[in-house]
């Protein structure tokens, strides 16, 4: 059984959005999820196919490594990355997932008559799919070993590794702010948030942007933007009969599935808000 790196990448609230959908909406974007892996698949299978192979099931996206070279690296991280802004940008929706590295094996069978088989064997798929789930974000998680062989490789620009909240466990970040203000971004996340009634990891997935390198005026801008967004109406304009969505994302950030350091972030603004209104 060979050794490869394997990535498992899910998407969040998926369950929430088909309860909400009929029958031929839910379709609809599973289709459009589809057309969107393929898409980015084809893209960075030009120059080094082979290096890497994939399986779509559902909502979900299991990719992995021939082997635990450079480049074979370097392709899977740039095929999730790219994965998580089309579809998000595409698709409406956010993606988790997590990176690990270990024995992994695709067992093929001969084909039976109405059977489809889809089998996979090794700690890698098991590592991989059981650490998706321990952080409520959208990001790339990862244990010690894969970030030390991305920092070692590829140094620390290239690709952005976070520390979490949980020890021993690493984020690979997908966007940063100068990313989400980018023209119709901010407005595309907020729409979406505002929608999905600003669950957890909305929040988390802002705090992945802003956490590092941003200045407080920057992150100032940012709430700042977000609340004038979430108080649109479904034609760009302001609403004041909206205002509950202002008042929703403030008071869903200080749920206990937010993490601690965004809700800093966010009683620092608020705290200064009201200081600025005071003078």
């Amino acid at each position: 059984m060979a050794e490869r790196y394997v990535a498992f990448l899910d998407t969040l609230g998926f369950k929430g959005q088909v309860a909400r959908q009929t029958q031929k909406e839910s379709e609809e974007m599973i289709r459009g999820i589809a057309a969107t892996v393929r898409e980015e698949w084809n893209r960075c299978q030009k120059d080094d196919a082979g290096l890497m192979t994939a399986l779509l099931v559902s909502d979900s996206v299991i990719a992995y490594t021939e082997d635990v070279s450079d480049r074979a690296l370097a392709m899977l991280l740039q095929f999730s990355l790219a994965l998580c802004k089309s579809t998000f940008w595409k698709n409406g929706i956010l993606l988790r997932g997590a990176i690990s590295k270990g024995n992994f094996m695709e067992v093929r069978n001969e084909p039976t008559q109405n059977l489809r088989e889809e089998l996979m064997v090794g700690q890698a798929y098991i590592s991989a799919y059981t650490l998706e789930s321990k952080v409520k974000s959208s990001s790339i998680l990862m244990g010690k070993d894969v970030r030390d062989d991305i920092i070692s490789r590829f140094g620390t620009t290239k690709y952005i590794v976070d520390t979490t909240e949980k020890e021993g466990i690493y984020s690979l970040r997908w966007a940063d702010v100068a990313y989400l203000q980018n023209w119709g971004v901010m407005e595309h996340f907020v729409k979406l948030a505002n929608e999905g009634n600003w669950r957890p990891h909305y929040y988390n997935t802002l705090y992945s942007f802003l956490r590092k390198g941003h200045s407080e005026a920057r992150r100032r801008d940012v709430f700042k933007q977000i609340l004038k967004l979430a108080a649109m109406n479904e034609a760009g304009e302001p609403d004041p009969h909206h205002w509950h969505k202002q008042d929703e994302f403030i008071r869903n950030a200080f749920v206990p599935e937010v993490d601690s350091n965004f809700q800093k972030m966010m009683l620092t603004f608020l705290r200064q808000a009201a200081l600025d209104t005071h003078e």
